[in-house]
């Protein structure tokens, strides 16, 4: 008997297994996950918050659909990002680095939605907000050496690319990059690139980025006719190559180590900011480094292959570039750490996101009255009750009844408070910036929103940007989300995964160069709120129309200006040098003013600083860092944050939107126009309720050339 239901038990075994065989054989194969492979992030790293290129290779017959990355957001709470793709090969995907993940999830789709392939990669490791990030193409010309030194607090990460494979091929892809570093005796790593590697790298200079460009005796090739940085920069460098006397050179860093005379392009002596002059060996006066303002970016230029010798052994090498990048390498004074734990950030971004965060309409009940109504419920329904039952009354079986009224009551009071704390509908405060820069035909936009909800559930957000400050072909931007908790930002250093939010999309449509995103499903509880953001790029369609001049022997601007948009600019400034001209209250679109010295001008940084005359004395407004509720006040330091004073004024470093400060234009021969504007540039659009405007703020600031006379 015994021996008979086993043999039936293997029979029904056998039966189940040449069906399962049959099932997987009939089944639709997904491809190996061997076929995929992908890297995240330039040379493995990234920001935590910051957008990053996930470089995908499938195997070969892989049918189109979409590349996913499976990621986190600030808050913990899953988020994919989808690229659809129409060809075989080399694959890519941007994403927002995730504050804690160890692992993503890089899929392939095809056009049903099923999984083709997919693989687990490492993510990029995250580096802190308060050390510098400097990427090296091809040699670090001694960065590496000077970061590394002891007694360096927060030295720079460098990062030192052999080649061009790992450089993104979309300028929000360098977005945490605080320098990069191109020898141009290793030009043909860049003139090699890719088009589309090409524009990105040009796009991210114009949009902020600071480039160190070392022009020597073998740097021809980088300067010819149809390389990067001719077409792409626009910086027109001769190819001639003159014998530098390192005289100069030695006096500016003191040295005691002699240096050998040396070969160099001969930089032009017009045009840029010349920060070192020297001598060709036959007596000639030259630039040795000069630096030039391209769009809203930086680009110094080193007369000097430092890669090579003579530089490449000189032991003062790293003394010269730290005198050239003092904020790169040298010690950095980020902030001021006894602000840390009363207002809970270090960076003039928390500040703005506490502000940012506060809605006139939705109030929070402060702790003190919650512990009290706490206290009070605890005596009601112990001390109190007993008191009154069985003291005062004497009868103890009205407990029955007191108890559950008094609970009751309490519960209801709670229900009422968050009914009238709760809006019925979405609440929107955001801010965002728009820069121009006609003469280099490039401008770029910033907005930061938060939004809160009125009741739980699911949304799909879609930025829309205003016509007069974008393409016709691009009227929306890059969405994602914005805020990671921390010491810049605030809030607790780490938190895990959120497992009870479901997960949500961002969903990128890509033409050509354009890119732009959407948040499609995302969750959010009942009166919480949300940090986005929106990036995006333009070329400007109109002309500005303006004669500025500086008057001789001063940084007084005259001549006339005109106000170039189609909208009005409110309480508007135009900033030159350390000057600060009063517009009309309400500047109109088209209005021009004759002569800008009938202005009433101030000085540009006591005005940021609120410095004041006080008899014989002056008396300076010290920043709060503890200070809520002034966005405008926020948004004017984060404009002009080094001139105010940066970290010395505000005890708050500016590392995460340092690209919102322009204090470098005023070094050079530009003015800045700059004013808010009544209607939002940018808005948030949302599929299933209609948002309520909070606190709005939309900021428009234009470069304008002045003639110098020099």
């Amino acid at each position: 008997m015994i021996a008979r239901t086993t043999r039936k038990s293997n029979v029904w075994l056998a039966w189940a297994s040449s069906a399962a065989l049959a099932f997987l054989i009939a089944a639709p194969q997904a491809t190996d996950a061997a076929d995929l492979s992908a890297k995240a992030g330039i040379d493995g790293r990234g920001r935590a918050g910051m957008w990053a290129e996930c470089r995908i290779e499938a195997g070969q017959g892989a049918a189109p659909g979409n590349v996913i990355v499976a990621s986190a957001d600030g808050d913990g709470v899953g988020v994919d990002y989808t690229q659809a793709f129409t060809s075989d090969g080399e694959l890519r995907c941007y994403f927002q680095v995730g504050r804690d993940d160890q692992q993503l999830k890089v899929s392939i789709t095809d056009e049903s939605g099923e999984t083709a392939a997919s693989a687990n990669i490492d993510a990029p490791a995250a580096i802190p907000f308060e050390k510098e990030w400097i990427l090296a193409i091809g040699d670090a010309i001694g960065i590496e050496g000077a970061s590394e030194q002891q007694g360096r607090r927060n030295f720079p990460i460098v990062s030192v690319l052999p080649d061009g494979q790992e450089l993104p091929h979309h300028w929000i892809a360098y977005d945490g990059v605080d320098l990069i570093v191109f020898p141009g005796s290793q030009g043909a790593i860049v003139n090699a690139l890719a088009d589309s590697q090409k524009q990105a790298l040009a796009d991210w200079v114009r949009r902020g980025g600071r480039m160190v460009l070392t022009l020597g005796g073998q740097s021809q090739a980088a300067v010819a006719a149809g390389s990067w940085i001719r077409d792409s920069l626009g910086l027109q460098i001769d190819e001639e190559v003159v014998e530098i006397d390192p005289r100069a050179i030695e006096s500016f860093t003191t040295t005691q180590t002699p240096l050998k005379a040396y070969e160099a392009l001969r930089l032009p002596s017009s045009g840029g900011r010349t920060l070192l002059t020297g001598r060709t060996l036959d007596r000639q006066t030259v630039p040795i480094a000069k630096e030039y303002l391209v769009g809203f970016g930086r680009v110094l230029i080193l007369a000097a292959d430092l890669d090579q010798e003579p530089f490449a052994s000189w032991s003062d090498r790293q003394n010269l570039l730290e005198r050239f990048l003092p904020n790169a390498l040298g010690t950095r004074n980020n902030t001021s750490q006894r602000h840390t734990s009363a207002a809970g950030y270090t960076d003039l971004v928390g500040q703005i996101r506490r502000t940012i965060d506060q809605f006139d309409s939705h109030w929070v009940l402060p702790f003190k009255w919650l512990a009290g109504f706490f206290v009070l419920y605890l005596g009601l329904i112990g001390p109190l009750d007993y008191w009154i039952v069985n003291r005062w009354l004497g009868r103890p079986l009205l407990g029955w009844i007191t108890f559950p009224l008094a609970v009751l009551g309490f519960a209801g009071l709670a229900f009422y408070g968050t009914t009238i704390a709760t809006p019925t509908q979405p609440v929107v405060n955001q801010f965002s910036v728009v820069d121009i820069d006609p003469s280099e035909k490039v401008g770029r936009g910033f907005a930061w929103t938060q939004l809160l909800s009125g009741s739980a559930g699911r949304n799909d957000l879609r930025y829309t940007i205003d016509a007069e400050f974008s393409d016709p072909d691009s009227p929306q931007p890059i969405t994602g989300w914005w805020g990671v908790n921390g010491q810049e930002f605030g809030g607790l250093t780490s938190i895990g995964r959120d497992r009870q939010m479901p997960d949500y999309t961002i969903a990128a449509e890509a033409s050509g160069e354009n890119l732009s995103t959407a948040a499609i499903g995302l969750p959010m509880p009942t009166a919480a709120t949300k940090g986005l953001a929106a990036w995006w790029q333009f070329e400007p369609r109109k002309a500005v129309e303006s004669s500025l001049k500086q008057r001789p022997g001063t940084d007084l601007l005259s001549g006339s200006i005109s106000n170039p948009l189609s909208v009005d600019l409110m309480d508007g400034l135009l900033v030159y040098r350390g000057w600060a001209y009063l517009l009309p209250t309400r500047f109109t679109a088209g209005k021009r003013i004759p002569e800008v010295s009938s202005l009433t001008s101030k000085n540009l940084k006591w005005r940021l600083t609120r410095r004041s005359v006080d008899k014989a004395s002056t008396a300076t407004e010290p920043w709060n860092p503890e200070m809520q509720g002034d966005l405008d006040r926020l948004l004017e330091i984060a404009m002009f944050y080094d001139t105010a004073g940066g970290p010395k004024y505000t005890e708050l470093s500016n590392r995460i939107v340092n690209h919102l400060d322009l204090s470098h234009v005023l070094a050079t021969d530009n003015a800045i126009l700059l004013g808010r504007v009544d209607t939002p540039v940018v808005q948030l659009d949302e599929d299933q309720h209609a948002a309520e405007a909070g606190t709005v703020r939309s900021f428009a600031r234009i470069l304008l050339p002045v003639e110098t006379g020099r």
